[in-house]
């Protein structure tokens, strides 16, 4: 399957898969066929959609919920969060229980456990006919594959593209186009905490084959927030005085390094980059403090799960994948696959990008 703009349509501007569902329409019935299983419901029904989540303390998930509610709001739907508590156990027991209550209509999902929950979210659903978008993480083992490959039969669709290891190879890239022959530490999580972490650690190992002078050490913080990102990095840098650069794969633990950098009087010698693109990365970047990021539209990506809701309740054709995150394709983005959006320090004191937020949640 490949990717490309969409130039018209409802899903006009945004990045998506060559590959459609195409429901069928007899009368006020609509029938979905999800890879082998079909799912009918009413035409233009107003779902009941639950939105499961990882970890709703983070405020990536707060920003997230806050654009869910806005779309819901346009649409007529209801929208409930599910908190998995990064709880592989805890949101397996939320799953099953929403398949046997048939509680949703529909469930957009970021797996914590894309691999164990594979079989409840790729075909039990299907079978009791809840329509599945998997939202951001992999499902079923394809951590390794492009965003264009993260399709599997039971699902209406997937949203992504900040995760796509494609992205991350692009952008760690970029950082190390600037240290080719550098020093520094890559901060990631623990893979317990999210199936991007596995994502993120093959885009560093294809990177480094690209830049073979670079000396990177890989490791992930003691906890996903700001005390974790800055405690790893003190001790880094103690151990590794010349360092150049840090890569972070999350906002929390990364401001946590950059005030590790500023603590050691490091800040003009040691850059941080930073995946996200978050108004907290923002912040640090009009600061002078972070020196690229690359964003996670994690708003605009639910809203275009409800989206391939919405167009495919009403019959209309769906694309099985949306990348970009679910967001209009940016003028200062790459214009071809993996369409990566780089934020340089440049382009945030221009205004041209502007962050998700919950203060800007909207409907599309």
């Amino acid at each position: 399957m490949t990717l490309s703009v969409a130039d018209d349509g409802p899903f006009s501007g945004l990045v998506t898969g060559s590959n459609t569902i195409t429901p069928t329409v007899d009368g006020d019935q609509v029938t979905i066929d999800v890879g082998g299983t079909e799912v009918t419901v009413d035409k233009d029904k107003k779902l009941k959609v639950g939105f499961f989540v990882n970890g709703a303390i983070s405020p990536f998930f707060q920003t997230a919920f806050a654009w869910a509610e806005a779309q819901a709001e346009a649409y007529g739907y209801e929208v409930e969060q599910v908190d998995g508590a990064y709880d592989p156990a805890k949101q397996a027991d939320q799953i099953q229980t929403a398949i046997s209550t048939k509680k949703y209509d529909a469930i957009i999902v970021i797996p914590v456990d894309g691999v164990g929950s594979c079989d409840s979210f790729t075909k039990q659903a299907a079978e009791a006919g809840i329509l599945v978008v998997d939202y951001y993480n992999p499902m079923c083992g394809k951590d390794a594959e492009p965003i264009n490959n993260w399709y599997v039969p039971g699902l209406l669709g997937v949203v992504g593209g900040g995760t796509d290891p494609a992205i991350y190879q692009a952008f760690v890239e970029r950082a190390m186009a600037a240290h080719p022959e550098g020093k520094g530490m890559s901060l990631n999580l623990e893979a317990s905490m999210c199936t991007c972490a596995g994502i993120y650690t093959s885009a560093l190992d294809a990177a480094l084959e690209e830049y073979p002078g670079v000396d990177l050490t890989q490791t992930a913080a003691a906890s996903p927030d700001k005390a974790g990102g800055q405690s790893v990095t003190e001790q880094y840098l103690k151990d590794n005085p010349d360092a150049e650069f840090i890569l972070s794969l999350a906002d929390e633990t990364g401001a946590g390094a950059v005030e590790a950098v500023e603590a050691a009087g490091l800040t003009d010698q040691v850059k941080v980059y930073m995946s996200g693109g978050t108004p907290a990365i923002m912040d640090l970047m009009a600061a002078g403090k972070v020196h690229g990021t690359h964003p996670y539209y994690m708003g605009s990506a639910v809203q275009s799960a409800m989206l391939m809701l919405h167009e495919a309740v009403a019959g209309n054709p769906v694309p099985t994948v949306i990348a970009n995150d679910g967001h209009v394709l940016d003028p200062f983005a790459d214009q071809t696959a993996p369409f990566l959006t780089l934020v340089t320090p440049d382009i945030a004191r221009s205004g041209g990008y502007v962050p998700n937020s919950v203060d800007n949640a909207q409907a599309r």
